[in-house]
């Protein structure tokens, strides 16, 4: 894994709060002894995605929705696979809206242009038995003294966001992505 040179997970509250319990956001939560391991590694450049970058502004509104759905079969096919995120938020935020939390880690690794908040910091993941497990904590003050080890991004250009996901989802880009060239160029490039 030393090779490796940058990675980019979708995961922590960022600098808010967690979606799980106060302090864990669901990815952290969910294998927090993975989270540590890679938070631990020392990977030079390790950027963790906030929850709170897919909030607010960032949000897909009821209008994105339906531009995203109307766009062709993959939009439509995106907000389907979406329908149970879209009825709990319905309940959670009283309206039709989408925390597109992958696509906004997947748009601050591919088009470092919608990143909008990002510092790094020194986190730890906490793995102690109890409310806390799961918990990202970032000295966001250094109070800790210690080096920081990971940038959190917890803010997107929404506009600049939302703009890549119209492009991504819409229907030529499904069909620029899904040649069999692009396969087998991944698959070169993976067994080089």
């Amino acid at each position: 894994m030393r090779r490796v040179r940058r990675v980019v997970a979708m995961g922590t509250g960022g600098l808010g709060r967690g979606n799980v319990t106060p302090v864990a956001e669901f990815n952290i939560w969910q294998d927090a002894e993975a989270a540590k391991i890679i938070v631990e590694f020392g990977f030079s450049e390790l950027m963790f995605v906030g929850w709170d970058a897919c909030l607010g502004e960032s949000m897909l509104t009821a209008a994105d929705i339906e531009r995203i759905r109307s766009s062709g079969r993959l939009g439509a096919f995106a907000m389907d696979c979406n329908a149970q995120l879209l009825a709990l938020n319905r309940e959670r935020f009283g309206e039709d809206c989408l925390d597109m939390a992958d696509p906004a880690a997947v748009a601050a690794a591919l088009c470092p242009e919608c990143i909008g908040n990002c510092s790094r910091y020194f986190c730890e993941v906490d793995i102690s038995p109890g409310p806390g497990y799961g918990g990202f904590y970032v000295d966001v003050d250094g109070c800790l003294g210690r080096q920081p080890n990971a940038f959190v991004c917890s803010s997107l250009k929404a506009d600049v966001y939302k703009e890549y996901v119209f492009q991504r989802l819409s229907e030529g880009a499904a069909k620029e992505m899904s040649g069999a060239a692009v396969v087998s160029g991944t698959i070169k490039r993976l067994g080089s």
